[in-house]
């Protein structure tokens, strides 16, 4: 980080690490408003009262707190340590295992105001009150009314994602919603919330998942597979393809919409060519299948019931002389959408590439 001035960088972050508290703060807007420093301009009065009394009342060694305000200071120094000695000072999330102990000087300084008794003795309450009031006002403003304001933290706090899952979920009521694996599963904040807004997710290189009787069909993609959402919307005549904008007016999602009517059948890219209904135990059943000119074989299932089991169908291939020629083991969807999330009466489309 120093380059050839290993201690002109040293110093240089030991005095931004200090001036931290009350001059200027992290830059990093992950971390909160950019350069904003720890204590706001009232509530910096208590913690340099406190600091400075901190720091007097180790001048004795007969002061009964004399130990504890030693280990005190003691870790906030070492605590402080990790944001000096790297990259980026001052830096919140590496200074964050000093606050207890730094909060000491507030503290300090919070009582030392709160017990003057002159002039009067209500003034030192009152001043103290008035403080933390004005501190917490301020801090409600910086954080809930510019902060939550700059286009920036609504993309690093992922709000574009929950503005997409709310849309997703108002579609429910009427559709089967699935949604690309890129963010249904590669993304943790859609992970974890999309169950609860009731929206599946897969990978549609190698699978479709179609939906119950009576139900639309809507599969969604992030702007940059839009041309993958193009893809799909092609499957189906009266498919619509639309574009969701975020509140900044960003492309957000490529939404594809299939009516019900059409949801029933089968896309005529897709449509099987040898038709059975194969039952098995606790698995789904298959509806047919077909090759492609490529050698690819694509299955036809529909699920007949909640499914615990986590299952892999296999296909083998058998020339005429009954040897194993080519087989393939796969989950659905190549993982993306394992049978324990299947719904009953949903049919899944796969295609299966043999190794010869």
């Amino acid at each position: 980080v120093g380059g050839d001035s290993p201690l002109q960088i040293l110093v240089e972050h030991l005095l931004q690490v200090l001036g931290m508290f009350s001059f200027t703060g992290d830059v990093d807007w992950t971390h909160g408003p950019e350069k904003r420093p720890v204590f706001d301009p009232l509530l910096s009065i208590p913690f340099y009262i406190g600091l400075a009394l901190w720091l007097w009342r180790l001048r004795r060694a007969d002061d009964p707190d004399f130990g504890a305000l030693s280990i005190l200071l003691i870790w906030a120094g070492v605590m402080l340590l990790p944001s000096v000695l790297s990259e980026r000072a001052p830096n919140y999330s590496r200074t964050l295992p000093s606050l207890p102990a730094v909060l000491t000087a507030s503290g300090l300084g919070l009582t030392w105001i709160a017990t003057l008794k002159k002039p009067t003795t209500w003034l030192g309450p009152a001043l103290a009150t008035l403080i933390i009031a004005g501190g917490t006002l301020w801090t409600i403003y910086d954080y809930f009314v510019v902060f939550a304001q700059e286009e920036d933290i609504y993309y690093i706090y992922d709000a574009d994602k929950l503005d997409a899952l709310e849309h997703l979920h108002d579609l429910t009521d009427d559709n089967q919603v699935y949604l690309s694996q890129l963010w249904g599963d590669g993304h943790a904040t859609v992970y974890f919330l999309r169950g609860q807004y009731d929206i599946n997710s897969i990978e549609t290189s190698n699978a479709l998942v179609l939906p119950p009787p009576g139900k639309g069909l809507v599969y969604a993609f992030p702007s940059e597979q839009h041309e993958r959402a193009g893809q799909i919307a092609d499957l189906w005549p009266d498919a619509t393809l639309a574009r969701l904008d975020d509140r900044y007016g960003r492309h957000l999602l490529s939404i594809v919409q299939v009516p019900a009517e059409s949801a029933a059948g089968w896309p005529a890219r897709y449509t099987p060519s040898v038709t059975t209904e194969a039952r098995f135990v606790e698995a789904p059943t298959l509806l047919g299948m077909s090759t492609e000119a490529d050698g690819d074989i694509v299955l036809y299932w529909r699920g007949e019931e909640v499914m615990l089991r986590d299952l892999t169908a296999f296909i083998h291939l058998i020339d005429a002389t009954g040897r194993r020629v080519g087989q393939i083991d796969k989950q659905p969807g190549s993982g993306s959408y394992a049978t324990p999330w299947w719904h009953i009466g949903e049919r899944v489309i796969d295609v299966y590439t043999p190794e010869i």
